[in-house]
């Protein structure tokens, strides 16, 4: 039988171990965030923004939401540490319509 510091000791290890889960699941959610604004602020210009008929400003805005997801995945990633790893990987996204982008 464990007695209430075993369990104590017990529960801590398990609680840190779903922390680190969860912090690596958002890492993760937000490294797929960069790649989206990443790869479509690479494939579509300004030109193609305003032949959406978007105001000349909305791709700037695009632009703040690549960088704030930058330092969300960058804190996140500071949080976790060394153990477990979590790198970038590559993602192909298919937008069919531009349009479609462009309003997300």
């Amino acid at each position: 039988m464990l007695c209430p510091l075993d369990w104590f000791d017990l529960l801590t290890r398990v609680w840190r171990s779903l922390d680190t889960d969860i912090l690596v699941f958002a890492t993760n959610l937000e490294l797929i965030e960069v790649a989206f604004y990443t790869g479509g602020l690479a494939k579509f210009s300004q030109l193609d923004f305003t032949n959406a008929g978007l105001p000349s400003v909305y791709r700037g805005r695009v632009q703040q939401v690549l960088q704030h997801e930058q330092k969300h995945a960058t804190t996140l990633q500071g949080l976790i540490g060394k153990s477990p790893v979590v790198r970038p990987c590559r993602y192909t996204l298919f937008v069919p319509w531009r349009s479609l982008w462009l309003l997300v």
